[in-house]
């Protein structure tokens, strides 16, 4: 019984230690999946920062930055006495400006939108892998506990078993001891057995060395 407890244990043990092994793989798996994820989001919001900034700078033509020729450069003449038409070049190059300032507004926003939703989007990754962690770090402290338990219970039942057998060799050596008495008393049975037979031997030859040598006196 003791052999195949040990046997037991040692199965249980070296369980546990694959099931140990096996566990730090997958939390040092998903710690590499969470900076890969960090990673990848990192050169997401980077691309698209500088996607947002090439968007913005491709959007203007080169006809907004030259100066206006051929048909726009055509002067029509007022039709109204209170406005000035004079300069129309410098409106439009006004108007220019103004539409890639806006366009630089526009990519801006842009920009802070798509870094906002990778911000998001990294922020719920760490959730959700913080998560798979804490729910296996729980899983792994409820099976320690278990298997601590178990190794317990096989603890407390080899000392049970090692307590039954110091009693069983105990009451063995109890029998032995009481079948030497036995035989030592039959010895001393035996020999005085012998003495007696060695007196009534000895009484026998007395009687027989005896009675030739007396006779009983005459009758008259």
């Amino acid at each position: 019984d003791t052999s195949r407890n040990l046997k037991q244990v040692d199965e249980m043990l070296g369980q546990y230690r694959e099931y140990t092994s096996d566990q730090t793989e997958a939390i040092t798996s998903l710690k590499e999946n969470l900076e890969q994820s960090i990673d990848h989001l990192r050169s997401q919001r980077l691309s698209r920062l500088s996607g947002g900034r090439s968007a913005s700078l491709s959007s203007l033509c080169a006809s907004d930055l030259e100066a206006p020729t051929g048909s726009r450069n055509r002067r029509f003449q007022p039709t109204s006495p209170l406005k000035d038409y004079t300069d129309v070049g410098v409106q439009q190059r006004r108007r220019s400006r103004s539409a890639v300032r806006f366009l630089d507004e526009v990519g801006n926003t842009e920009q802070l939108h798509s870094l906002h939703q990778s911000l998001r989007d990294l922020s719920s990754d760490q959730l959700r892998l913080n998560d798979d962690l804490g729910r296996e770090l729980s899983r792994r402290n409820r099976t320690d506990a278990e298997t601590k338990r178990t190794l317990e219970e096989i603890s407390a039942r080899l000392n049970e078993s090692q307590r039954q057998e110091t009693v069983s060799e105990r009451v063995e050596r109890r029998l032995q001891q009481l079948e030497k008495e036995m035989r030592m008393e039959r010895q001393q049975v035996e020999s005085r057995q012998e003495q007696l037979g060695q007196v009534s031997t000895q009484l026998q030859e007395v009687k027989i060395h005896i009675s030739p040598r007396y006779s009983p006196p005459p009758n008259t």
